[in-house]
């Protein structure tokens, strides 16, 4: 599933993932040179996240992702694993 999407996009894509989890589908995300805005809904979930991966591409945000501060345009793709 990612060598496909990654084929579609261009090299190093802002990629908005909701609802990463602790972060399974962030880390490939991640690995192919992703930067990753991630929104969780979930406190606790984003501080495991946030143990889980420590990387400079990667920023997390705490809230609805139908609230959250993602400008139109900023992004190649919109990402969710299994949040839906």
């Amino acid at each position: 599933m990612f060598d496909a999407l990654f084929e579609l996009l261009p090299i190093g894509p802002t990629i908005v993932e909701v609802g990463p989890g602790t972060g399974q589908a962030t880390t490939d995300l991640l690995a192919r040179g992703a930067v990753v805005h991630a929104i969780e809904i979930g406190t606790a979930m984003a501080a495991k996240l946030r143990s889980n991966i420590t990387s400079d591409r990667l920023r997390i945000d705490v809230g609805d992702f139908e609230e959250a501060p993602v400008v139109s345009g900023s992004a190649d793709a919109v990402f969710s694993a299994t949040a839906y």
